[in-house]
């Protein structure tokens, strides 16, 4: 997701997390170790049928959950924000199902939104002179 890469940019740089309201938009995130895990049961499945699976975590956040989350793991506030005219309007929220691929193989996602961003954060301050 776009806007989470961005928010965590803004936090690292100490900057407040602008978010377009309402924020009240539902999304789905994973963290990469989960996609990583779930991507390799998928290559070692042995009835590949050429199927679609929603590599997903189980939880489904606001936008604004979402920024509040990183604000409080970063330490930086948000900011609630019309949108600007020029801008195209968000189209609300997108939420998917991890059903399929948990029937199918035994993956469960193991992070949540918090260990997830708490990993990045420390990721990231540890190589923080490569990304800004």
């Amino acid at each position: 997701l776009t806007f989470n890469n961005y928010f965590i940019g803004q936090a690292l740089q100490k900057k407040p997390i602008s978010v377009y309201s309402p924020g009240t938009q539902k999304r789905n995130l994973i963290y990469v170790d989960d996609a990583i895990e779930a991507i390799y049961l998928l290559s070692n499945y042995q009835n590949k049928k050429n199927e679609t699976f929603q590599v997903v975590s189980d939880d489904h956040f606001s936008v604004i959950q979402i920024a509040q989350t990183i604000a409080k793991i970063f330490d930086v506030s948000v900011s609630v924000d019309d949108w600007p005219n020029s801008a195209s309007q968000d189209i609300g929220s997108v939420t998917y199902s991890n059903d399929k691929i948990k029937s199918i193989i035994d993956w469960e996602p193991i992070y949540n939104i918090e260990d997830g961003l708490k990993t990045t954060k420390q990721y990231y301050l540890k190589n923080l002179k490569e990304y800004l």
